[in-house]
C-alpha cells in the first residue's frame, strides 16, 4: 500500500480521507505508539497527518486560543445577545483578542509561531504539536504579552476603548464570515477582566476544572469539589476576584452540567449566586429557543416548497438532548423555585411563552395537517408517517415536561382533541368506507391512525363500538385471511375480541352470533401468535 494510486484500488489519503476526525486521530495514536517501522506505515502516518491538519489554518492563533482550552464554550446560540452573558467565552472571542495582539504587540511572536507550527504540521498532528517544547515556549511568551496588553487596555481611558471597539470589530467580521445569522452580543471591559483573570489564574484555574469534570454527575463529588474549589481561588487573592462565578459557569457554558449549577447555588460562595442564577436563566432561554428551531426546521416554516415532517436520526437525537436539558433545567428551577425569582422569574416565563406560543402557532397546524392527511390516505401511508409518528410522540413528551413545571395553560388539549377527532373518523372510516382492498388492507390503516393516536396516549378500541357492524365484518374477514399476522395485527384484532367477550358476557339470554364468530375465530387464529 502506497500513497498513491495503484491496481488495487483508491489511494490511501483518499481512503484516509473519509475517515472521521476521532478515528483518525485514534489510528494515529495506535500508528505512533507502534515499533513497527518501514514505508507502509510512513505511507499511513503522513496521510493521517494531512487529514488532521487539512482544515487546521491560522496556526499561532489556534495555539494562543489553546490557552484557554478548558474553560472554552462552543456553543453558538450562546453567541447571541439573548442567551450570552459574561462567563461565556468562546473562540470566535479569543480569535479577536489574538487578531487585536498579532497587529503589533504579538506580531513577532505570532510570525515566529506561525512558521514553527507549519513545519511541525508536515509531520505530526497540531494537537501533537502543541506538546513540543519549544512551541509551549512560545505560547507562555503569548501569555505573558497578553496579560501586559491586556493590563494596558484595563487600566482606562481612551486605549481601552479602542482595544475593546477592535475585539467586537473582528468578531462581527469573523461572524458574518463563518455566517453565524446574527450579531453576537458585544464584550464590555468585564470580559477582558475576565479574560485578563482567566490568564494571570490559568495553570490552578485549568487544574481545578479538571478536577470538577471528573467528578462529573456524581453529586457528592462535584460539590465536595465546588466547595474546595472556592476556598483554593478565594486564596489566590485579587486575581481570583476577577473570575466571578466562572468555575461553574463554565461546567455551564461548556458542558452543560446543569448538576453544577444547582450545587452552587446551595452550596457556593454568595458571589456565585447572580452569575448563576442569569447563566441558568439564559440556558432555559436558549434550550426553549434551539427546540424550536430544530422543529421549525424540521416543517420546512420559510420554504417555498414544504416536502413534509423531515426528522432524520441526527436531528431526532438532538431534539431528544434539548428536551433532556429543558427537563433537566425546569426541574431546577422549580425545586429551588427560580421561576418565582423576583428579578429574574419573569425573563425566564417569557422565554418560556415564546417557546409555546411557537409551538402552538406554527408547530401544531402542521401536526394537525399531517394527521388529517394520514387519515384520508388508504391505500398506503403518507411518505412522513414515521417522522409524523415520531414527532407526535416527541410532542406528547414536551407537554408533560412543561405540565410538570408551568401553572399556565398551553393549547395542548386543544390541539389533542382535534388531532384525536381526525384519527377517530380514520380510523372508524377504514371498517366501513369504500376504496380498500380488502380486510387486510382495512386493518394496516386501522393500525397506522391506531398508532398516531397512542402517541397521545388515547387507546383505538375506545375508538368504535362492537354494534357497528362494519368493524366485527372486517375483524372476522381479516382472521379468516390467510396471510400471516403481525404481532400488531395481532393485538389489535385481540383487542376487538376481548371487547366481543365482554359484550357477549352481559347479554346471557341472547348471544349475537357475529360476536360469537368473532370470538370463536380469534380464539382459534390467534392462538398460534404471541403477545
Amino acid at each position: 500500500m502506497t500513497s498513491g494510486k495503484n491496481g488495487n484500488g483508491p489511494d490511501l489519503s483518499a481512503l484516509i480521507a473519509q475517515l472521521p476526525t476521532t478515528v483518525a486521530d485514534q489510528l494515529y495514536e495506535e500508528i505512533a505508539q507502534s515499533d513497527a517501522d518501514g514505508a507502509r506505515r510512513q505511507a499511513v502516518r503522513t496521510a493521517l497527518v494531512g487529514k488532521l491538519n487539512a482544515e487546521r489554518r491560522q496556526h499561532a492563533r489556534r495555539l494562543f486560543t489553546d490557552l484557554f482550552r478548558a474553560m472554552l464554550s462552543h456553543d453558538p446560540l450562546l453567541l447571541r445577545p439573548d442567551f450570552s452573558t459574561v462567563g461565556v467565552i468562546q473562540p470566535i472571542d479569543i480569535g479577536g483578542i489574538w487578531a487585536k495582539l498579532s497587529e503589533k504587540a504579538m506580531a513577532p511572536l505570532a510570525r515566529k509561531a506561525e512558521t514553527l507550527l507549519r513545519d511541525l504540521a508536515q509531520t505530526m498532528p497540531l494537537r501533537v504539536a502543541f506538546r513540543d517544547p519549544a512551541v509551549l515556549s512560545l505560547q507562555a511568551a503569548m501569555r505573558t504579552q497578553a496579560l501586559d496588553s491586556l493590563a494596558a487596555a484595563l487600566a482606562g481611558g481612551a486605549a481601552g476603548k479602542t482595544f475593546l471597539d477592535d475585539v467586537n470589530r473582528w468578531r462581527l467580521a469573523e461572524g458574518r464570515r463563518i455566517r453565524l445569522g446574527f450579531e453576537p452580543r458585544p464584550w464590555g471591559m468585564d470580559d477582558l477582566k475576565l479574560v485578563h483573570g482567566v490568564l494571570v489564574t490559568l495553570a490552578p484555574l485549568t487544574s481545578l476544572l479538571d478536577g470538577l469534570r471528573e467528578a462529573g454527575g456524581n453529586a457528592e463529588r462535584l460539590r465536595v469539589g465546588l466547595e474546595r474549589a472556592a476556598v483554593d481561588l478565594a486564596q489566590l487573592g485579587a486575581p481570583a476576584e476577577q473570575l466571578g462565578a466562572l468555575l461553574p459557569e463554565t461546567l455551564l457554558h461548556a458542558d452543560r452540567l446543569y448538576l453544577a449549577g444547582r450545587l452552587a447555588l446551595l452550596h457556593g460562595p454568595r458571589r456565585w449566586q447572580e452569575p448563576v442564577v442569569v447563566a441558568l436563566v439564559r440556558h432555559l432561554g436558549r434550550t426553549a429557543f434551539s427546540l424550536v428551531e430544530e422543529i421549525l426546521a424540521a416543517i420546512g416554516v420559510d420554504e417555498i416548497v414544504r416536502p413534509g415532517l423531515v426528522f432524520p436520526v441526527p436531528r431526532r437525537a438532538q431534539l431528544d438532548r434539548e428536551l433532556d436539558h429543558l427537563d433537566t433545567l425546569l426541574g431546577l428551577f422549580e425545586d429551588l423555585d427560580l421561576i418565582n425569582h423576583p428579578r429574574y422569574g419573569a425573563m425566564a416565563r417569557d422565554y418560556l411563552d415564546r417557546m409555546v406560543r411557537r409551538m402552538e402557532t406554527e408547530f401544531y397546524p402542521v401536526l394537525v395537517e399531517r394527521c388529517a392527511a394520514e387519515a384520508r390516505s388508504i391505500i398506503r401511508p403518507i411518505p412522513d408517517y414515521d417522522a409524523l409518528d415520531w414527532a407526535l410522540g416527541f410532542c406528547n413528551r414536551w407537554r408533560s415536561v412543561l405540565k410538570r413545571s408551568l401553572f399556565w395553560g398551553t393549547g395542548h388539549s386543544e390541539f389533542r382533541d382535534r388531532v384525536l377527532d381526525d384519527l377517530r373518523d380514520g380510523f372508524r372510516g377504514s371498517f366501513t368506507r369504500t376504496g380498500y382492498d380488502g380486510p387486510v388492507q382495512r386493518i394496516a390503516h386501522a393500525l397506522h391512525l391506531s398508532q398516531l393516536g397512542s402517541r397521545l396516549d388515547s387507546v383505538c378500541t375506545d375508538w368504535v363500538g362492537l354494534l357497528d357492524q362494519g368493524v366485527v365484518r372486517t375483524v372476522v374477514e381479516r382472521l379468516k385471511h390467510p396471510q400471516v399476522l403481525s404481532a400488531a395485527e395481532a393485538a389489535l384484532l385481540r383487542g376487538f375480541a376481548v371487547l366481543a367477550e365482554e359484550e357477549l358476557k352481559r347479554t346471557r339470554h341472547w348471544r349475537d352470533p357475529a360476536l360469537q364468530e368473532l370470538v370463536d375465530r380469534a380464539a382459534e387464529r390467534l392462538a398460534t401468535v404471541e403477545e
